[in-house]
Formats: C-alpha cells, sequence, structure tokens
C-alpha cells in the first residue's frame, strides 16, 4: 500500500486566478504577449461585450467557452500545442477554478468529457500534446493527495473519458484504469465500504493495560463519523491530532453524542500502534483494522497517510480524503444545521 506523510499547506503551484477581473472585464487578453516577451501567450476567450460587467452569464460564457479559442488556433497554428508549460499550466488552473464555481455535477462532468474528447481528437490526428497536457496537470491538481484541491469527482469524468480514448493504447491506459478503480471506492454520496476493527478502551492512568475490544463500521453509532487514518510516529498525523484536539466545535459534538472519531491504524506494527493508544483522547475510538484487508486498496484507496473520511448516520461519505480546514468547515456547517 502506498502510503506518505501529507499536511494542508502550499501546493507546490498556487491556482493564481484574476477571476474577477476576468468575469467583469474579460481581462483584454488578445492572445498574444507583447513582441518584446518571447514566450506565447495562451489564447484566450474573450467575453462578448454585452454580457461583460455581469458576472453570472460572463462565468458560464467563460465555463462553456474557455478552451474554444485554443483549440481553434490550435487547429491552424500547431505551435500552440508545444506552448510553454507554464503558460499552459496557469491556463488549465484559471479552467479549473471555474470549473469548481459550477454547482452543477452533471454540467462539470460533461466539461470534462468534452474537452478530452476533442484532446483525444488531436492525438489521433498526431497532435498529442494538449491531451498530455491535460492528463499531467488533472491529475497534479485533482488526484495528488498534495493538492489542497484534491477532487475525485472532477478527475472521475476525465478517467472515464481516457478509458474511451482511441490515441492512448491498452498499455497507456493502464495507470489511468487503476486511479480510476481507486477514485470510484467509497465516492461521495455512497456508502462506506464496511470492516472489523479491533479497539482498546479504559483508563491506563494507573499503569493498567486497556481492554481490547472488537465492532465494525457499521457497528460504529454516531450522527457523524469522522474515520482519522493514521500512523504512530507520522509528524503530520501528530498535528491533525493536534488540531482535532484543540478545535473547540469538535469537542461540542463529541459531548453531545453528534461525533464519532474512529482513529484507525491499518499497517502491521501492532506494538507502535498498542503503546500510542496513550497519546489520543479518550474519548475517541482508538482502533486497528487488520492490514490485510487494506494492504491491496480494494477496500479503501488510501493513497497518503493521515487521510480523513466523514460519515453520516447512514455510512454515507460526505467527504472522503479530505484536508483537516475542509474537514473542520463542513463539520462546523453541519453543527449549525443541528442547532
Amino acid at each position: 500500500m502506498r502510503t506518505g506523510n501529507r499536511v494542508d499547506r502550499p501546493f507546490l503551484r498556487l491556482l493564481y486566478i484574476p477571476l474577477f477581473c476576468m468575469l467583469v472585464a474579460g481581462c483584454g487578453r488578445n492572445g498574444k504577449s507583447a513582441e518584446t516577451d518571447k514566450v506565447q501567450d495562451f489564447p484566450y476567450v474573450e467575453i462578448p461585450l454585452a454580457i461583460r460587467g455581469n458576472q453570472e452569464p460572463a462565468r458560464e460564457y467563460l465555463l462553456e467557452n474557455f478552451w474554444n479559442r485554443y483549440i481553434s488556433e490550435a487547429g491552424k497554428d500547431t505551435s500552440l500545442l508545444s506552448i510553454d508549460e507554464n503558460v499552459f499550466e496557469k491556463a488549465y488552473a484559471e479552467y479549473l477554478r471555474l470549473l469548481l464555481t459550477e454547482k452543477n455535477a452533471e454540467k462539470q462532468a460533461a466539461l470534462q468529457r468534452r474537452l478530452i474528447a476533442k484532446a483525444d481528437s488531436f492525438a489521433v490526428a498526431g497532435k498529442k500534446q494538449l491531451l498530455m497536457n491535460l492528463l499531467k496537470f488533472s491529475e497534479l491538481y485533482l488526484y495528488n493527495p498534495n493538492s489542497p484541491y484534491l477532487n475525485e469527482e472532477l478527475y472521475i469524468p476525465l478517467l472515464e473519458s481516457v478509458m474511451k480514448s482511441e490515441a492512448l493504447d491498452t498499455l497507456s491506459k493502464i495507470p489511468y484504469a487503476y486511479q480510476l478503480e481507486l477514485a470510484l471506492l467509497n465516492r461521495i454520496g455512497h456508502k462506506a465500504n464496511d470492516f472489523p476493527y479491533t479497539f482498546l478502551c479504559g483508563n491506563t492512568a494507573d499503569g493498567s493495560r486497556p481492554a481490547v475490544k472488537e465492532s465494525t463500521l457499521y457497528e460504529t453509532e454516531g450522527r457523524y463519523l469522522l474515520i482519522y487514518f493514521n500512523n504512530p510516529g507520522c509528524m503530520s498525523c501528530n498535528e491533525i491530532k493536534q488540531i482535532l484536539e484543540q478545535e473547540s466545535k469538535i469537542a461540542e459534538m463529541i459531548e453531545d453524542g453528534e461525533l464519532v472519531i474512529l482513529s484507525l491504524y491499518i499497517d502491521g506494527d501492532s506494538d507502535g500502534w498498542f503503546s500510542g493508544y496513550r497519546d489520543f483522547p479518550r474519548e475517541w475510538i482508538y482502533a486497528k483494522g487488520e492490514q490485510s484487508l487494506f494492504a491491496d486498496n480494494t477496500l479503501y484507496g488510501i493513497r497518503a497517510i493521515p487521510s480523513l473520511y466523514l460519515l453520516d448516520s447512514n455510512k454515507k461519505v460526505l467527504l472522503k480524503d479530505a484536508s483537516v480546514g475542509r474537514t473542520l468547515e463542513n463539520l462546523s456547517l453541519l453543527g449549525k444545521e443541528q442547532q
């Protein structure tokens, strides 16, 4: 099982998007840099004058037509297909920011599929650079576990389109097929997979050993359940544990019976897991899953440790592999709904 340490931190690349400028004024981008600039600019679509200054129609127009000018001009000038990678990435980041403003999930998925289909048609004609760039930066922003913009629901329609690609051979599709398999596990809005676990309980302040008991995910009751995948001795895990411990809203929800935190270890160091019990709040469930159930990533596709999953009382996934910041934000909103 591939694991690594992840904490909330600035991404390797920043999603700097002058969105307000784009929506209101169109930014006056004409696709070419100044003559003295040696780097070819990205040919951004122009917002029609009739809707400039009207934010929602401008947003919809930009999102629907973001790639049209680039694709049209690339069909005539193939040098655009090998545009500077940093320029392309910035444009992709702006597109992604626009895509994230769309609340209709079906429309988001349709836009992703349409874009890959167009890139695939270029690739079939021997011009693969657009497809390769889109695959590279989509994986970087939407699937990399260190990305604060991790969003598998936006990545899934892209992966499904890749499986239908006419330009990519079967061998090239293998890693994307595996990514799709993991992304489809425990999707947001779907019921999480059940599993058994062993947990420790009891006060060890007097030096006594904690009691060992067994349960399953589905048997664990709670209006909301936060699964916190972590490892003993992991610095990032400890940072997140401290944040969760110190958050007053979480303490309040636990005390009111609204939230259960399941701290789950899924690797093989039973001694390390056992000795780590004293460092965890007694209000949490301190548990260990059977390593063999998680090792092949067919039950939960845990690509990095620590990892947070938020479930409702029916074990439906509300958040999957979310950052601690996003988790706290959602718990705060859920707490307000119960008031």
